[in-house]
């Protein structure tokens, strides 16, 4: 997304079981028909789910929020458009984005480092949390971690966040051995070409 946002995923660790429980109790006992029956159709599965996985796999209570910015309104509504696009791809999960109407301010004191207190059933009253395994809540937590480099450190780089990257363009180790330099005119090609054919001959690489 080439717009500035924030992106926020608080986790709750919470062993009371008993409000999704009743929720799937009440959800399987029921009969549906009309327009709504696609979705509690989604619903009866979902829960289905949960009741085979609840004893071997743990839940929890997430409440992701994203936050996005423009310097005027127009920009602002083409970021919320673009994000709804992006979120709504099947690589992307397919989500169904949300624009909050009632909680904005709660919601982005919660986004904010330190900013959700789960006490008084804090969560509870927000009610914007989802359900959801562990380990699909780890896929969402926004980590990003920087290349760890490859072979030895022939030529050594500095990544985005001041680690040190080893560079081997010949490892034994990779599936191929092609490389492409691209830069503006003048922006270095011919440099930084000759700094990994150099670094790779002073390493021995012939």
């Amino acid at each position: 997304m080439n717009f500035p946002f924030l992106y926020s995923l608080n986790i709750v660790y919470d062993t009371d079981r008993s409000a999704l429980d009743n929720k799937a109790a009440v959800t399987m006992s029921q009969n549906f028909a009309g327009k709504f029956v696609t979705k509690i159709r989604d619903r009866l599965e979902e829960f289905s789910t949960y009741q085979r996985e609840i004893e071997k796999r743990r839940y929890v209570k997430v409440i992701p929020t994203l936050w996005v910015f423009g310097d005027t309104k127009q920009k602002l509504n083409d970021a919320i458009g673009r994000t709804k696009t992006v979120w709504a791809k099947e690589d992307a999960g397919a989500w169904q984005v949300e624009r909050e109407g009632a909680l904005e301010q709660t919601l982005f004191i919660t986004s904010l480092l330190g900013g959700l207190y789960n006490v008084y059933g804090n969560v509870n009253t927000i009610d914007r949390h989802l359900y959801m395994t562990l380990d699909a809540a780890a896929n969402l937590v926004p980590i990003q971690g920087d290349f760890s480099g490859n072979g030895l450190p022939n030529t050594i780089l500095l990544g985005r966040k001041g680690q040190l990257v080893g560079v081997d363009v010949f490892a034994k180790g990779s599936t191929n051995h092609n490389y492409l330099v691209c830069a503006e005119s003048g922006g270095g090609k011919s440099f930084w070409l000759g700094t990994l054919l150099m670094d790779a001959f002073m390493s021995g690489e012939k």
